[in-house]
């Protein structure tokens, strides 16, 4: 099993998780203030990293985050 802990900081986020022989693992994903959905980007980025989702620059299937949509009413 597999456990990754998103602690939010004054300036971003604080990724944390034990691999199995108990080493600890962190990653500071940096937030600026004025842009909270930049951070958001970064955090959701680097979680899909640590579980293996990797970007590959010639491949049609890259993992995309964007505030793009529109909502609707139900």
């Amino acid at each position: 099993m597999i456990k990754l802990t998103i602690e939010e900081v004054e300036n971003g986020y604080i990724l944390s998780s034990r691999d199995s022989d108990g080493e600890e693992w962190k990653k500071l994903v940096l937030s600026d203030p004025s842009d909270d959905r930049e951070g958001l980007k970064e955090l959701l980025a680097e979680v899909a990293n640590y579980f293996g989702e990797r970007y590959d620059k010639f491949g049609s299937e890259n993992l995309n985050i964007t505030f793009d949509r529109k909502g609707h009413k139900a």
